[in-house]
């Protein structure tokens, strides 16, 4: 991979330093990042897409918070998780923090069950805990890893690393990762390494998305791009669809997770963050975050869109930030797996076939367990 380092070395505090200075700060240049979105912009340019404020597709399972994961710290946050099968569980990579919220880490769980007793009914909290170990820790002082994705495909990881201390050629540079065959490198746009470029992660076989964002505007575009086929950590050539733009009510938009859900089809979840005719505007986030999807094939064509939210604008939590779901994990699952799960699932779904999940954090504090029969959310889809 392009500007690789091995993850054994990734880990460790010095290598880290001395990689993030001398290799990865080397090939950011903010100019580009402001080229990039110029470029996307302009195929949105076409009109604003149509997106409804409504009641949710998927329906609240459970939430976890910090109490259901065992790890010997005092977790105050578990939240924005991955998820994947594999072995029989439940693999659930997910951003914790302990007393600081500026600065979190990631851990790595099993799920075996959610089970069917509460410690909380009314916010569907489940009475069990989870064994868990710290994945990856922060290494320096002014350093937050955040937002882990699993690829839809394969065994990639990908992941956040906010820096936000001196000695970079931006402020507070905001890197995507991939983790694969026990190597990590930054996601790139050709050579270069984003400045500032959440929510980037594999789509498809050959499609990647990436959010890049202008600090000094500040302007940023929900894209998707072509992967180098030697290199999967590099995006070659980038592209946008009208349905990513901001509407007048809404501040931005970002990209939450992707899930395949038939022969070349793929479920790509992306938020927006309503702010309202008369919310706050240039004062940083003052919305709430709502989930939308759309459906591409193999090369990154649009096939349908789901005007209809996702996930829930209320739900039975209040967090530290009230408002904001953030989706970063999803699976299609049969009916064999979902009883092993779910044993109480028929007290929240009375037919389905095939189980849509999506996961997400609530609140910048806790995780939510949503699903929906995939029929009913595939029903409200509207096809090309």
């Amino acid at each position: 991979m392009k500007l690789g380092i091995k993850l054994s070395k990734f880990r460790k505090t010095l290598p880290f330093y001395e990689y993030m200075h001398n290799v990865v700060s080397k090939h950011i240049d903010h100019n580009v990042d402001g080229l990039l979105i110029n470029k996307l912009r302009k195929e949105q340019e076409d009109g604003y897409p149509t997106r409804y404020y409504r009641s949710s597709l998927l329906t609240v399972y459970r939430i976890l918070t910090a109490r259901n994961f065992e790890m010997g710290l005092p977790l105050i946050q578990a939240y924005n998780p991955s998820i994947k099968l594999k072995n029989g569980k439940l693999l659930m990579l997910i951003r914790l923090g302990t007393f600081e919220p500026s600065r979190t880490f990631l851990g790595i769980t099993e799920i075996d069950s959610f089970g069917n007793e509460f410690l909380s009914p009314e916010m569907r909290i489940p009475n069990k805990s989870y064994p868990t170990r710290i994945f990856i820790r922060a290494r320096l002082p002014y350093e937050s890893l955040e937002d882990p994705r699993f690829s839809p495909i394969n065994d990639e990881f990908f992941f956040v690393t906010v820096l936000r201390g001196p000695g970079f050629p931006v402020a507070e540079p905001v890197i995507s990762w991939i983790i694969k065959d026990e190597e990590v490198a930054p996601i790139m746009y050709r050579d270069t390494v984003l400045s500032d470029n959440r929510d980037s992660f594999r789509v498809t076989e050959k499609v990647m998305t990436i959010r890049p964002n202008y600090k000094y505007a500040p302007r940023n575009v929900l894209a998707l791009g072509y992967i180098d086929k030697d290199n999967p950590n590099v995006v070659e050539d980038a592209f946008t669809y009208t349905v990513f733009r901001p509407r007048k009510e809404e501040e931005k938009t970002g990209g939450g997770t992707t899930v395949k859900i038939g022969n070349n089809k793929y479920l790509f979840v992306y938020h927006v963050v309503y702010r309202g005719i008369g919310g706050l505007k240039g004062e940083g986030t003052a919305g709430i975050y709502i989930n939308y999807g759309v459906i591409l094939d193999e090369d990154g064509n649009l096939l349908a869109e789901i005007q209809d939210p996702l996930t829930p604008i209320d739900y039975p939590y209040s967090g530290q930030r009230p408002g904001v779901i953030f989706v970063t994990g999803g699976l299609v699952l049969d009916k064999n797996d979902v009883y092993r799960f779910m044993p109480d699932v028929n007290n929240y779904l009375k037919d389905f076939d095939k189980l849509l999940m999506l996961v997400a954090g609530v609140d910048d504090e806790s995780t939510i367990v949503l699903i929906q029969d995939l029929d009913k959310v595939l029903e409200n889809a509207k096809w090309y």
